[in-house]
């Protein structure tokens, strides 16, 4: 499977209760996602608009906030995100998030189902995950210059559904190189540049929005041939 077609954008009044409406984008389906993930997806808030304060049960969700600034609400209190923060809600908790300011707030939304009857304890009810320093990877699995690695949640988050999730940039000219997946796959979701996408024997060139699928057992690699960096989130299902 190579890229994929997801719908057009929609847009949702009053999603979960909030005001306004939401421009959801999806990354990818239930086919892709099976019973490791509910969704995955992109949405984009206008000033004022917001996602209700709603529960999760039997999943967790990660908002990775892309541009904007939002006003974050969970059980324990509010907090300012802008981009590069994370925010966690556990399965249990209840979150919200509004745009109250005057660009829009963009961000990655990535629920996760979750049967651990033992919830993530944050350090004083805070959703914001831990920054951890980016990796910066020389050749990686063969290709050309470096990558820069800029993890988005760890295995304590993850569990036993992802084994990674990234944000992703290769610098003009840089590549990943072609690479086997076993026993997962991993979807790549195009943020800026322009790349060349290699799925198997074949490639094509993918632009901002496209999202692609490698699965269990396939060979994918990506390389950047545009003038600016090549920016993309890369997120690798465990296929068990």
């Amino acid at each position: 499977m190579s890229k994929l077609t997801n719908p057009p954008p929609q847009k949702v009044d009053h999603f979960n209760g909030g005001n306004g409406h939401v421009i959801l984008q999806a990354i990818a389906g239930p086919d892709i996602l099976k019973d490791k993930c509910r969704l995955y997806m992109k949405r984009t808030l206008e000033k004022g608009c917001s996602i209700g304060f709603h529960p999760h049960r039997g999943d967790e969700e990660i908002y990775y906030i892309l541009s904007g600034h939002g006003l974050y609400t969970n059980k324990a209190g509010h907090w300012d995100a802008g981009p590069g923060d994370a925010l966690f809600c556990p399965n249990g908790d209840s979150h919200s998030i509004v745009n109250a300011e005057d660009t829009d707030l963009v961000m990655i939304g990535l629920v996760i189902y979750d049967t651990d009857p033992v919830p993530v304890i944050k350090k004083e009810g805070t959703p914001m995950l831990e920054k951890l320093p980016p990796k910066i990877i020389e050749h990686a699995n063969g290709g050309k210059g470096r990558i820069i690695l800029q993890p988005i949640a760890g295995p304590d988050v993850l569990k036993d559904k992802c084994r990674l999730y990234v944000k992703c940039t290769l610098a003009k000219g840089c590549s990943m190189g072609v690479h086997q997946h076993k026993g997962d796959g991993e979807i790549y979701y195009i943020l800026s540049g322009h790349g060349l996408y290699t799925d198997n024997d074949s490639t094509y060139e993918v632009v901002p929005g496209d999202a692609t699928f490698c699965k269990n057992g396939d060979r994918h690699g990506l390389e950047n041939i545009g003038n600016e960096d090549l920016v993309f989130m890369g997120l690798i299902i465990y296929d068990k």
